[in-house]
């Protein structure tokens, strides 16, 4: 950048793309199916900024906390925070937020939910509704 010639200071990878998220489940991945699905990234280095979003059709068979598949690189070992936008038709109580984040070298994430009375926990599919619809963005380090 303008007249700092350092290598470690090169913009040498960037990379702008699509990806297709699924959901899968913790104890039965079932085999869910969408109205939309849609995925798009932009990596820079290291760096990979996401945006996603999923409307569900059927959980079909799906079971136990759900993840989002399908991003476009594996993590680094340590996890990165996803943010919701958007979650709609979802069994959850007012108040109650969602948030996520990355497995550890892997190329999914799971989906946690907040509340002021009962802390974090993993968003199970009883609370993942056929018809529910989430939006996403993020950003997560690869190796």
């Amino acid at each position: 950048f303008g007249t700092d010639t350092a290598a470690a200071n090169a913009l040498d990878d960037y990379e702008e793309g699509t990806y297709t998220p699924a959901l899968r489940g913790g104890s039965t991945t079932g085999s869910p199916t969408y109205h939309s699905r849609n995925g798009t990234y932009t990596k820079i280095g290291r760096q990979v900024h996401i945006q996603g979003g999923v409307h569900v059709n059927s959980l079909v068979d799906l079971d136990g906390a759900v993840y989002i598949t399908g991003l476009p690189f594996a993590a680094q070992a340590q996890s990165h925070t996803i943010n919701f936008s958007y979650g709609g038709s979802l069994n959850i109580t007012g108040g109650t937020y969602i948030t996520g984040y990355t497995s550890s070298n892997d190329s999914e994430f799971i989906i946690r939910h907040w509340d002021a009375s009962g802390g974090t926990s993993n968003l199970d599919d009883s609370e993942f509704s056929d018809g529910a619809q989430i939006i996403w963005s993020g950003m997560y380090k690869i190796s």
